[in-house]
């Protein structure tokens, strides 16, 4: 099979640094979030496509867009080196972003979270799932895919500042051939949030599984909690279970650092730990 740039083995990897990308120093200042790492390489938007309609089932949850209630959709292919390597689909809230450079072809410099910053929905926290499988039909096309490349999948959500609210929800379709995911991240956190060398997150005050907390609402916003045996002056994890339900996981966080990275712990593991932390399996950490 063979591209622009040769056959599919000869192509360099892209190497997508998940973190840095994001940064608002990024696109805050009016820079794309690829030039954190395309470098001397060329990328094209061949294909974009924008209209109001309905978002994805999963979208529009997350959104929390009420029967009736539309989303902006923004439906782009991306092409590195005459290669195509992406397929994306951002949705937002139509009501949110109507008669913004959003709704446009172009969104100008700096992209869709600079817009968003300007409407006053500038976005704080960015969370990415990630996940691998055989292309679809249509997918191994427009990528144009070799028999057998398999596909990541990055479902990107953006959280404005006002009360983390959702406001986009990105997918993505990626050549898993042409790329390198990277998270480059120290083990401290924010600068707001360090702690004394070598100390590190207390985990032990954990033991309540989530059945056990009461009827939390069931929305897409975390609704967070700290343990009731945490009896250290409140230095420990957070976690919010009104995700459990809809979303078969369970955010934590460090409670001393609130704006910081959220770990989303699949529900089974967390029951396994819960079950680790009760009989005793981690009493020596």
């Amino acid at each position: 099979m063979q591209n622009a740039r040769g056959s599919a083995r000869d192509f360099p990897s892209l190497r997508r640094r998940g973190i840095q990308r994001l940064a608002y120093e990024q696109w805050g200042s009016g820079r794309s979030v690829w030039e954190a790492e395309l470098g001397d390489r060329d990328l094209v938007v061949d294909q974009v496509e924008v209209h109001e309609g309905v978002g994805s089932e999963s979208a529009a949850r997350v959104l929390g867009l009420g029967e009736g209630e539309s989303a902006c959709v923004r439906r782009r292919r991306f092409v590195l080196d005459g290669k195509p390597v992406l397929l994306s689909t951002s949705y937002l809230p139509a009501s949110l972003v109507e008669g913004s450079a959003i709704t446009q072809l172009d969104t100008g410099p700096g992209g869709i979270y600079a817009r968003l910053a300007e409407l006053g929905h500038k976005p704080v926290h960015f969370r990415e799932e990630i996940r691998s499988r055989m292309p679809l039909p249509e997918e191994a096309s427009k990528l144009s895919l070799p028999a057998g490349t398999p596909v990541m999948l990055v479902c990107r959500t953006a959280f404005a500042a006002e009360g983390r609210r959702p406001v986009e929800v990105n997918e993505m379709v990626l050549d898993a051939a042409a790329y390198v995911l990277e998270y480059d991240f120290g083990t401290r956190g924010p600068q707001a949030c360090q702690r004394p060398s070598g100390a590190v997150p207390v985990v032990r005050c954990m033991v309540e599984p989530p059945a056990t907390k009461g009827n939390f609402a069931m929305t897409e916003h975390p609704q967070w909690f700290t343990s009731s045996y945490s009896n250290n002056g409140g230095d420990c994890v957070e976690l919010a279970v009104n995700l459990v339900a809809l979303q078969d996981i369970v955010p934590v966080r460090d409670s001393k650092c609130v704006d910081g990275p959220v770990v989303d712990v699949r529900t089974g593991a967390f029951s396994a730990f819960v079950a680790g932390v009760r009989a005793g399996a981690f009493d020596a950490v």
